[in-house]
């Protein structure tokens, strides 16, 4: 049989395609609930989003748009396989706690028996291998969430674990192999208290809609920059502003997005402090934790 390809009409079947595939990837999830994966990090985002929603927009990059498809994916992969060979094996379990003000819910990865035949909860976390290689345990915020998967969800379980897996290369063009951690789940008391912070955040915005939480405080530190010859001290804004949902808004109702990095001062060696955005008196007050000028007192001390 002869199948005849025309090239008629090829540019709007390859945009509905990709439009296709971004849409139902990026598609913003706004159902009114509050979700232990994203909503205990950031209450400034977390109250924004209860009572706006985000913003519906799905038209991403292929580069923002591929890393949910592949973790997607890997996630339905791995329960293709450990369904096969890991039996019993529960995934993608419902979590719902309703002993708050607020509907809580999650999705519980997989539930499984470890070595010993006891109840085990998994998380799958899928990572870029440069963010891998500062990896040097599980993440707080993961960590907070399989809590509350272990408090609220499946009873019994008897150990909780997080396995990061790599889809990237790291920086040196290497493949890390993926990791396991055992996770000592935050105490029921914690979580609840953290809970409670969300929850008068929701209050204190449905009372006055201009006590939105603050923007999350970012990092202060040190550079070394080699060809200037001088430590630089650097305010870097939270990480969680490159990611901010309503940046490219026109009518941008979070604002953390336009934080910028700040250049405060530098020391140099033998030539002192310099303040750019503060004074030279301040700047004498920081370089204590300065590692360039930490090493030279070490060295003198030695002398």
């Amino acid at each position: 049989m002869m199948v005849m390809i025309t090239r008629r009409g090829h540019g709007t079947i390859m945009k509905s395609l990709i439009s296709t595939l971004k849409r139902a990837t990026n598609q913003p999830r706004n159902d009114g609930m509050l979700h232990f994966s994203s909503h205990l990090q950031n209450d400034r985002h977390t109250v924004l989003y209860y009572y706006h929603g985000y913003p519906d927009v799905w038209d991403k990059p292929w580069m923002n748009t591929l890393p949910l498809l592949q973790g997607t994916a890997i996630h339905e992969q791995i329960h293709a396989i450990m369904s096969e060979y890991h039996k019993p094996y529960a995934s993608e379990v419902e979590v719902v706690c309703e002993d708050h003000k607020y509907p809580w819910v999650g999705t519980a990865d997989a539930y499984m028996n470890d070595e010993q035949g006891n109840l085990m909860l998994v998380d799958y976390k899928t990572i870029s291998g440069t963010s891998f290689g500062f990896l040097d345990g599980p993440k707080p915020e993961h960590v907070m969430q399989v809590s509350a998967y272990y408090h609220y969800g499946m009873p019994g379980v008897h150990s909780v674990g997080i396995l990061y897996l790599p889809t990237t290369p790291d920086y040196r063009r290497r493949w890390p192999e993926p990791v396991f951690y055992y996770v000592d789940p935050i105490g029921e008391d914690v979580l609840t208290h953290r809970i409670r912070q969300v929850e008068d955040a929701l209050d204190a915005y449905q009372t006055n809609s201009l006590a939105l939480p603050d923007v999350l405080d970012g990092v202060y530190e040190w550079k070394h920059n080699k060809k200037e010859r001088r430590w630089e001290y650097w305010y870097r804004p939270h990480y969680s502003t490159m990611f901010c949902p309503w940046k490219d808004q026109e009518d941008d109702p979070c604002g953390c997005s336009k934080e910028e990095k700040q250049h405060i001062g530098n020391w140099y060696e033998y030539n002192g402090v310099e303040g750019l955005t503060v004074s030279d008196e301040s700047m004498m007050t920081l370089i204590d934790d300065c590692p360039g000028y930490q090493r030279l007192i070490n060295d003198e001390n030695m002398v």
